[in-house]
């Protein structure tokens, strides 16, 4: 486990809010790792910003200041050794397992174990016996109400980003170093215009790499919602039902629910048809229930082919 963010309490030097924060990390075997400020403004430097690691799991790391001329302060990558992820068949590249913890499955892992007898469990005096037993059915359930899935990692999707613009990004960078603690206007000034070229040139960078997927896109539709939905990160949420109001009473057993549902679609069409039938109304009776009078008549005048031409020509393309 590895616990990280801006704590607000300042690593370099001892105060009461450090040892205590020791004290109680330390009952998780949980231990600081950032020795170096995080933070510079005004001639002051703090280490509010850190990282907490497992220690007696991972003794070997690497961890230093990363510079991002974002704000005043300073991220940490941390980099650790000998990290192995392993799935059910072994380690898989560019994927890891996970399992999914939802209040559908919650619910679905409740309902199961509501049915569970546990007659192997009180049916034995061995005590070791009975622990497997219950441990046996425990982790079955569990198991089949939150299946392992394989997530693939994501690729990288900033595929605009030039060698050009990454050495820029870089140069900003250090630029910055200077531009936090310096008092000279003419630099800040230039730091200032230096960061209003590069935002442009990503702008554009942006621009033409997004042109040419929609150009090449056979779906251009399609692809430019993908693109929209990546850059404002909006993706469609998938909505569940959670609860129904069946013959006037709220249910959120999921089981009941699938069966309900699963009964009045099935029945929905059989029972519209009986009801038209019942009625035995005509489609022109509906018609005559909305115009109880006549039409009134419609009256051609006549045009001649030249009127005609005259009106298509006053019509003007739009631009």
């Amino acid at each position: 486990m590895v616990l990280c963010g801006d704590i607000n309490i300042n690593y370099l030097s001892d105060n009461d809010k450090k040892k205590k924060l020791d004290l109680l990390l330390a009952s998780y075997n949980l231990v600081s790792t950032v020795n170096f400020p995080t933070r510079s403004q005004n001639g002051s430097a703090t280490a509010i910003d850190n990282i907490f690691i497992d220690a007696s799991l991972q003794s070997n790391y690497v961890i230093y200041p990363l510079l991002n001329g974002l704000s005043d302060h300073d991220a940490q990558l941390i980099i650790l050794s000998e990290v192995k992820t392993h799935t059910k068949n072994g380690r898989v590249k560019g994927k890891k397992m996970i399992r999914k913890i939802e209040l559908a499955m919650i619910q679905d892992f409740e309902y199961k174990l509501s049915l569970e007898t546990w007659d192997s469990v009180f049916g034995s005096n061995d005590i070791n016996l009975m622990y497997n037993s219950f441990l046996s059915s425990f982790l079955r359930i569990f198991y089949s109400s939150f299946p392992l899935k394989v997530l693939s990692t994501r690729t990288n999707s900033n595929l605009w980003i030039t060698p050009g613009i990454s050495n820029s990004c870089k140069h900003k960078r250090d630029l910055y170093l200077i531009y936090r603690s310096s008092n000279d206007e003419a630099f800040k000034r230039y730091y200032r215009q230096y960061c209003k070229i590069l935002k442009n040139v990503i702008r554009e960078a942006k621009k033409k790499h997004y042109s040419r997927q929609i150009s090449k896109s056979s779906n251009k539709i399609r692809t430019i919602w993908n693109i929209t939905k990546s850059v404002t990160g909006k993706f469609a949420k998938v909505n569940s039902v959670q609860e129904l109001k069946v013959d006037g009473r709220i249910t959120k057993n999921r089981q009941y629910i699938a069966d309900f549902l699963n009964s009045f679609f099935i029945s929905v069409a059989e029972n519209n048809i009986n009801k038209s039938l019942e009625t035995n109304n005509k489609p022109l009776d509906y018609l005559w229930q909305a115009f109880d009078h006549p039409f009134p008549s419609i009256k051609y005048q006549a045009a001649t082919s030249t009127e005609i031409f005259k009106i298509i020509k006053s019509l003007t393309t739009k631009k």
